[in-house]
């Protein structure tokens, strides 16, 4: 069996072409960045078809995950695909289609017409995309897949932040690493808060786990329900400091304020930015909360950096070895169930 495995994500890509790998199917894995917009309207999705039909209808699965405009190609075209389609959802169902002109209907029909009920496969990958689904009329009925955590090769993402090594003062093993994303680097300035505590800091954007491996530890405030490298930290020997759900609460209403007179606000990838209490349990960062150090205020923080001794380190990461199998084989069952039903 042959599946082609297209997204716009290295970590979508990557994550599951390892998991393929497990089950013996071949996977061809194509990075879609650069050859199919965010958005496509149906001139587009149908020039696209067109121009690939023959190659896609030689697979028995096509998947598309990040973003949700690649599985648009394929549902206006069920009828004429031979394989069969498996939609992983992520970072919302309807992300940059929700203004185009029949995607809702063709979504909908695709979803509910008993018709393709054998043909597609609609995959949540957090419980949050079947809440935020649910509030528009869309409802996602199958188990969550979640990241599985795992890559067999290194793709290169496109550029979003810059190395900075100016406050890594010490070796790797002694530095804390910063994420470029913007919690960590606008909102939380952690780099120079780092360096004002004389902590060694290291900041940079990275194409494969090994390049952060040798650093003591991640720091983190969460920015979305899920992230590949939320299960990836925890299968790959990554210790991490989150906030407890508290203290993400206190941050995630926080606005900074910058020497301008303006205001840096925390940035949350959910309808206006503030995540609901009720929601936070829907936020991946807080599984295996075993794998985790929390830290509750920045002091705390601190301290507890300071208090990350070699062997609390080594103790944490057998920790997450328990956790990483049993969330790999975790996601491995959902996935031959979700398999099995189109397949079988």
């Amino acid at each position: 069996m042959r599946a082609l495995n297209l997204s716009h994500h290295t970590g979508a890509l990557l994550n599951m072409e390892s998991l393929f790998r497990t089950t013996g199917w071949e996977v061809d894995s194509v990075y879609m960045y650069g050859k199919a917009p965010y958005k496509i309207h149906d001139a587009e999705a149908e020039k696209l078809w067109n121009e690939n039909k023959e190659k896609w209808n030689t697979y028995d699965l096509i998947i598309t995950g990040d973003s949700i405009s690649l599985a648009y190609i394929f549902l206006r075209q069920l009828d004429e695909m031979k394989p069969k389609l498996l939609v992983w959802i992520m970072n919302r169902f309807d992300y940059q289609m929700d203004d185009v002109p029949g995607f809702y209907d063709v979504f909908k029909d695709r979803l509910t017409n008993e018709k393709y009920s054998n043909k597609v496969k609609f995959i949540p990958y957090t419980e949050y995309e079947r809440l935020y689904a649910a509030k528009r009329g869309v409802y996602l009925k199958e188990p969550v897949l979640l990241p599985y955590g795992k890559k067999l090769s290194i793709l290169s993402n496109p550029t979003y932040g810059s190395e900075d090594l100016s406050g890594m003062t010490k070796p790797p093993e002694e530095t804390v690493f910063i994420m470029y994303y913007g919690n960590d680097n606008v909102f939380m300035p952690f780099v120079k808060f780092f360096k004002d505590m004389g902590i060694s800091v290291a900041t940079d954007q990275f194409d494969s786990l090994a390049e952060i491996q040798k650093y003591k530890c991640i720091v983190h405030l969460p920015d979305a329900f899920s992230k590949f490298c939320t299960f990836e930290f925890v299968v790959n020997d990554i210790p991490t400091f989150i906030p407890t759900e508290r203290f993400f609460q206190e941050l995630n209403r926080m606005a900074r304020p910058m020497p301008d007179g303006g205001y840096e606000t925390y940035k949350f990838t959910v309808e206006g930015n503030i995540v609901p209490q009720e929601h936070v349990p829907y936020c991946e960062w807080y599984k295996y909360p075993n794998s985790k150090i929390f830290f509750d205020s920045l002091p705390d923080l601190v301290k507890k950096l300071g208090e990350f001794t070699p062997e609390k380190r080594a103790k944490l990461l057998r920790q997450q070895r328990l956790d990483a199998e049993y969330h790999m084989n975790s996601v491995k069952l959902t996935f031959n169930k979700i398999l099995d039903d189109l397949f079988i």
